[in-house]
């Protein structure tokens, strides 16, 4: 469903895009984030980087002579199941984030190659889901949580200009955020009675995202 949404507004960019007037002064862009390299935690208690495709839209204005103004929206999913249905044993994490925002963004020079650095403040939804244990193991824990947050991304890159209308960038970026999380705690062991507890307390984000984004972009 991504890749609809995404390839329909690819080619309606690139009708609207040739069909403008050379003198035209291109100032807006469209960006698609085809891949990422990020860093997530998934599984409970262990940050681990995971590679994302089709993830994110960044909409970009001109405001200044290498000046920018921006606005984003990325969307993560992972689901890790390493569980053993012939002992009995769950072994199951998902994370699922939602990320909205606006930014600046700076750019060097006029050649087809332009470093730039920008910043996004972004706001966060996320849902955190983990089973762990079972009958065999003794054992059974089950989190589920909700994360509402606000992150600061400084971010490096580089934009390759390909054409009037089609650039490619790659980005990195290291993200600093405060995250407040609220859920419920379900424990239970053999030799124990079930406990079943609240999850409430606040957590500051910092984590380095390798390939934060690489998009392919249309100018119009």
């Amino acid at each position: 469903m991504r890749m609809i949404f995404a390839t329909g507004i690819l080619f309606s960019l690139v009708v609207s895009g040739f069909s403008q007037d050379n003198r035209v002064v291109l100032q807006n862009k469209m960006s698609v984030n085809l891949f990422s390299y990020l860093q997530r935690p998934v599984i409970t208690d262990n940050i681990g980087y995971y590679p994302m495709a089709m993830h994110g839209l960044i909409y970009t204005r001109q405001i200044a002579m290498n000046r920018y103004g921006r606005a984003r929206f990325d969307y993560f999913q992972k689901n890790i199941d390493h569980s053993d249905p012939e002992k009995h044993y769950l072994d199951v994490h998902l994370y699922t984030s939602i990320k909205m925002g606006a930014g600046y963004e700076q750019r060097f020079g006029e050649k087809k190659v332009k470093p730039y650095f920008a910043g996004d403040i972004l706001f966060t939804n996320a849902l955190l889901y983990s089973e762990t244990g079972g009958r065999d193991a003794g054992t059974y824990e089950k989190r589920q949580a909700r994360q509402l947050g606000i992150s600061f991304l400084p971010a490096l890159g580089i934009t390759l200009q390909v054409s009037r209308i089609v650039s490619f960038s790659v980005e990195t970026n290291y993200e600093l955020g405060y995250a407040h999380e609220k859920g419920t705690d379900f424990t239970w062991t053999a030799d124990g009675i079930p406990l079943n507890k609240p999850l409430k307390h606040s957590l500051f984000i910092h984590r380095w995202n390798p390939v934060s984004l690489l998009a392919f972009e249309l100018s119009f």
